[in-house]
C-alpha cells in the first residue's frame, strides 16, 4: 500500500513532481511538447490527441499493419534473409505512425525519423521548416489523423501550424521507438524458443498471452 501510494503521489503531484521536468531532456531535442506540461494544459493536448489512439483507431490499423508486414516478409524471403530489426520491425513501426500522424505516402519518413531524433541532423533547418510549412496547410492533413484533429482543434492551447512541430517531433520518435523495439524482443523471444513459437501460433489467446509477457519482460 505504502508504494502504491508514493506512486499515486508522483502521477497526481503536479507542483513537486512537474512533467516540467523533461524540458531538460526531450525539451532540449523536439522543443516544448505535452510531454512537459501539466494541469489543463496537459488534458487539452491529451484530450485531442486521443481520438487517433482509441481502440477502434488502433483496430483500424491491423489490416496496413498486416499488409506492411507481410509485404516486408516476402521481401526478406525473395532476397534470401535480412536483419529482422532494421528490415522488419523499425520501418513497420515507422510507417505506421507517419501514417497515424497524416505524413502521406512517399514521403521521406526516415528522413523525417533522423531529424525527430537528432539534435544536428537538420543543422540548416531546412527540414524543420518545410514541416512547419506543411503544418500551416490544414488541408494537406486527413481529418482523422493526428495533425489533422490537432489543427481543427478549438482549444486555444492546442496552438496551429508550426506551433505543432515539437509535437510531430515528439510523435514520431516515441512512436516508432517502444513499438519497434518491442516487436524485436518479441521476435527475439518467439525464435529463440519453440515452445514459445507454437504457443503464438496455437490461438489467438496464445498469442496475446505471449505478446503481454514480451511486455513485461521489456516494458519500454
Amino acid at each position: 500500500m505504502v508504494a502504491y501510494q508514493a506512486v499515486d503521489q508522483v502521477l497526481r503531484d503536479e507542483r513537486d513532481f512537474s512533467s516540467a521536468a523533461y524540458a531538460d531532456s526531450m525539451g532540449r531535442v523536439v522543443g516544448r511538447s505535452f510531454l512537459e506540461m501539466d494541469g489543463a494544459e496537459h488534458r487539452a493536448w491529451r484530450n485531442a490527441l486521443h481520438g487517433g489512439f482509441h481502440r477502434q483507431a488502433v483496430t483500424e490499423q491491423r489490416s496496413r499493419v498486416r499488409r506492411s508486414v507481410d509485404a516486408r516478409l516476402r521481401a526478406l524471403a525473395d532476397k534470401g534473409g535480412g536483419d529482422l530489426v532494421g528490415d522488419l520491425a523499425f520501418p513497420v513501426a515507422l510507417t505506421t505512425i507517419a501514417g497515424i500522424i497524416g505524413f502521406p505516402p512517399g514521403t521521406r519518413i526516415g528522413t523525417l525519423y533522423t531529424w525527430a531524433v537528432g539534435l544536428l541532423d537538420d543543422a540548416d533547418g531546412k527540414i524543420a521548416t518545410a514541416v512547419a510549412e506543411w503544418l500551416g496547410t490544414p488541408s494537406a492533413w486527413p481529418a482523422r489523423s493526428l495533425v489533422g484533429r490537432l489543427l481543427r482543434h478549438e482549444d486555444p492551447v492546442i496552438g496551429t501550424g508550426p506551433e505543432l512541430l515539437p509535437t510531430v517531433r515528439l510523435l514520431l520518435s516515441t512512436g516508432t521507438e517502444p513499438p519497434f523495439r518491442s516487436l524485436a524482443t518479441l521476435m527475439y523471444a518467439v525464435l529463440s524458443d519453440p515452445a514459445l513459437l507454437e504457443t503464438a501460433r496455437a490461438t489467438e489467446r496464445g498469442a496475446t498471452a505471449v505478446i503481454q509477457e514480451c511486455r513485461r519482460w521489456e516494458c519500454r
